[in-house]
């Protein structure tokens, strides 16, 4: 993929997070843990931190970290994910009320 669409392309993000879900269901939690892990730093790197893409991908490493029984960093991936969320509501809020003006 790196070879026909380059290293910066947002089909990254997709292919890894479909492919990490698949794995999941498959029970291999650390193999879509580095898929995930990978997501996230293409959202983070390609859309930015704040997109709501990489709020989504968050909410799902969050919760396959739940299915790793590793609560304290699912809890800190769902705060990262609804802090991500908060901003875009904010700022559609924001949008919404200078448009009322």
């Amino acid at each position: 993929m790196d070879k026909h669409l380059g290293s910066h392309h947002p089909l990254h993000i997709h292919v890894y997070s479909i492919m990490a879900q698949m794995l999941v269901k498959s029970g291999k939690l650390d193999e879509a843990k580095s898929l995930y892990q990978a997501s996230i730093i293409c959202c983070s790197r390609i859309l930015g931190p704040n997109h709501l893409q990489t709020a989504d991908i968050q909410m799902n490493y969050g919760k396959l970290q739940i299915l790793r029984r590793n609560k304290v960093d699912a809890i800190a991936h769902f705060t990262e994910a609804y802090l991500i969320y908060a901003r875009n509501l904010t700022n559609v809020a924001l949008k919404t009320a200078e448009a009322a003006d």
